[in-house]
């Protein structure tokens, strides 16, 4: 794929409504197929809804806070590594460690997407900066939801079917990740949704492969 071509998908991409993503994002971690339309529908309308009130209730607290800042507002510790070993570097800039408090930044992954901007002339439209913003508010939201009890996003159940003879109930993570994504939204005030940066550092490992 040519460079005008990435461009001219990244714009595409940008331009989709919120909307769009909202159900991208519930799609891919949430079996649908389980769910009727009407409950999937609600489960993102509150999701989204549980991210506008923690920003709401977060800004409030800490509101004139710098992006760096914003971790030790909730005592959690933030590591740059180049990569961590225990997970694919393909499928994350940042990790939330619960028992550690801490937020894990991969900079392996974070080199080859600024790469990817300057080779590609997106210097206009992306920066590896704000995706780093992003991925950190991203992680707070998880940490919010280990301490905020009964939060919707972590309490949330769907009835799901073993050999499609016994049932039982499982958490939703579609809610917890439409959720997460809302909240970095919100907070970075980008005018490029946090959706698209995962695009970009899709694109950016796919290039690598190919290098």
């Amino acid at each position: 794929m040519i460079c005008n071509e990435k461009r001219k998908q990244l714009l595409e991409d940008m331009n989709r409504p919120n909307k769009f993503w909202r159900e991208y994002t519930f799609n891919k971690d949430a079996s649908t197929s389980a769910l009727l339309q009407e409950s999937k529908e609600e489960i993102i309308e509150k999701s989204i809804q549980t991210a506008m009130v923690m920003y709401k209730k977060y800004m409030k607290a800490y509101a004139g806070c710098s992006p760096e800042e914003w971790p030790a507002r909730f005592s959690l510790e933030v590591e740059h590594r180049y990569y961590y070993e225990q997970y694919e570097i393909q499928r994350y800039i940042a990790l939330y460690l619960p028992l550690e408090k801490t937020i894990v930044l991969q900079h392996k992954a974070l080199n080859k997407v600024q790469e990817f901007i300057a080779q590609n002339d997106l210097c206009d439209m992306f920066s590896e900066e704000e995706m780093r913003h992003i991925a950190m508010y991203h992680e707070i939201f998880h940490h919010i939801e280990t301490i905020t009890p009964e939060i919707y996003t972590a309490s949330r159940m769907i009835k799901k079917r073993f050999f499609r003879v016994f049932s039982y109930n499982t958490s939703c993570i579609a809610a917890s990740e439409v959720a997460a994504v809302e909240f970095s939204r919100l907070m970075s005030q980008s005018d490029c949704h946090p959706c698209v940066y995962e695009r970009l550092l899709d694109m950016a490992l796919s290039d690598d492969k190919l290098n």
